[in-house]
């Protein structure tokens, strides 16, 4: 991209400013390096999954969902995701880590969360998926 100095026939001004403005514009939006640096790698679910069975890392994602995410969103009672099967755990990972993007309004809990704290919490929520209503909801050995 060149710029063209060009005389303004309304007013006899060279246009240099503008041009110059567009220019640099046009860098800023196609750099992202220039735009304000690279933005931060999104959290990648494929990246090595957890047990998702384990009873420790289905009761540390009951707590955690418990004080932060029924306490302030979800509600205690009934269980949001209670005999919901088939939840891909990878989807539910991204859903936590990113938010909703705009389908749901589930803001993003990346920032907050670790990689590990947000599998305890899809470990409990796939858990959730297996129950039925009147069920225990504490993790045993044998749901594995």
């Amino acid at each position: 991209m060149s710029v063209i100095l060009q005389r303004d026939p309304l007013n006899g001004k060279f246009q240099m400013r503008r041009q110059l403005a567009s220019l640099l514009a046009w860098l800023m939006l196609c750099n992202p390096l220039l735009a304000g640096g690279v933005p931060p790698p999104s959290m990648n679910a494929q990246q090595n999954e957890p047990d998702l069975a384990d009873a420790a890392r289905i009761t540390r994602g009951k707590s955690t969902f418990d004080s932060t995410c029924a306490a302030f969103c979800h509600g205690l009672e009934p269980p949001l995701f209670i005999g919901r099967k088939g939840l891909d755990p990878d989807s539910a990972f991204t859903t936590i880590a990113e938010g909703g993007r705009g389908a749901t309004p589930m803001p993003p809990w990346g920032d907050v969360f670790t990689r590990d704290e947000i599998w305890d919490l899809v470990a409990y929520i796939v858990f959730l998926g297996k129950q039925t209503t009147g069920q225990s909801l504490a993790p045993h050995q044998s749901d594995k």
